[in-house]
């Protein structure tokens, strides 16, 4: 084995506007993996537009030919950079693992081009290791020589303390606004609240195809005063949103493993997410989070309310997802595990 393994890190789109879970994901790694002795080079480029993702992910082979050959191991971070990743691999016999961030169309039963080569990408090309961030994707064969799971991580803050409320439960909603991650349900959800209660008020941080219709519902409802949209937020910002919050919610149709839950434990909110993806095997009910069933409002609604009438419950069970996001998931442990696997395979 070499005194320090190189790592050449493959992802569609990387240093620009767009920052979703695999770039949190490619950036925190890449850091604690450099802190315990490898090299991590991180190859991608800076648009995030569909086409110009996909033609890196075609034009990677030709690009990183030479760039990679000195490198201990091809890592492709997501689905789409499967392919160059395994073919620059078998070119200069590398070992090469994909990170599964998440396999939506595979989950959510999705029939086109789209969901056929996410099909492709993940079930039948042989790589070395594949590593999930979600056990769902164990119940999918594929033809890797090996598949483990190594969950996403988040930087936890100690002695984190939450700031003082205006007397309403504030609810928070973290994500890009498309359909898979289920915000017309939460809206839908909302209205049925508001019959009820009035000591609540949403919060929706995040932009995408989705927010007129989101908008648009919302005033449909006459819920203007209730619920606030605040656009992309990242850093600190983020972090200040958070800890004003008492209540996260994600309503997803399909997941893989949310970065958004473990920065809400993180800030000890309570998490309202649905059973998808690895949400039902990090969520114990009722004591460290609530599951709800997916695109069913009315569900939703029930477990807000449950909360809403009791207000001692938020502060115990957000502790309790605090505790468990600082024992098993910082970014260490996870690059820890990370290299584990590296070392199995050069």
């Amino acid at each position: 084995m070499p005194k320090k393994i190189k790592i050449a890190m493959l992802v569609d789109c990387y240093g620009g506007s767009f920052i979703g879970g695999g770039q949190i994901h490619t950036k925190y790694l890449t850091q604690e993996l450099q802190k315990q002795g490898c090299e991590v080079i991180i190859f991608s480029q800076k648009n995030d537009s569909l086409w110009q993702r996909f033609w890196w992910s075609v034009w990677a082979v030709p690009v990183l030919f030479l760039k990679i050959k000195d490198f201990n191991i091809i890592h492709a971070q997501g689905h789409s950079m499967g392919p160059p990743a395994w073919i620059l691999a078998k070119l200069w016999k590398k070992p090469v693992v994909l990170t599964v961030h998440g396999s939506h169309l595979l989950d959510l039963k999705q029939k086109g081009l789209q969901a056929w080569l996410e099909k492709l990408f993940l079930l039948y090309i042989p790589y070395d290791l594949i590593i999930t961030v979600s056990p769902n994707f164990l119940d999918y064969k594929n033809l890797s020589k090996k598949t483990v799971v190594i969950s996403n991580g988040v930087v936890v803050k100690e002695n984190i303390s939450k700031i003082a409320d205006s007397g309403k439960i504030k609810l928070l909603f973290v994500g890009r606004l498309v359909e898979q991650k289920g915000v017309v349900y939460l809206i839908k959800a909302l209205d049925q609240l508001s019959k009820k209660f009035d000591n609540w008020e949403l919060e929706i941080v995040g932009e995408g195809p989705e927010m007129e219709k989101a908008k648009h519902l919302v005033q449909s409802y006459q819920l203007d005063s209730k619920i606030k949209f605040l656009g992309r937020i990242i850093g600190e910002k983020l972090s200040e949103i958070y800890q004003k919050a008492q209540v996260f919610v994600l309503p997803s149709l399909a997941e893989g493993q949310p970065i958004t839950l473990l920065e809400a434990w993180s800030h000890k909110l309570v998490a309202v997410v649905s059973r998808v993806g690895a949400n039902p095997s990090m969520i114990k009910h009722g004591q460290n989070g609530l599951l709800i069933k997916a695109k069913n409002s009315s569900d939703l609604a029930e477990k807000l309310t449950w909360l809403l009438t009791h207000n001692q419950k938020i502060k115990e069970i957000g502790q309790a997802g605090y505790e468990q996001v600082s024992k098993y998931y910082q970014w260490p442990q996870i690059a820890e595990k990370t290299l584990a696997e590296y070392k199995k395979l050069v």
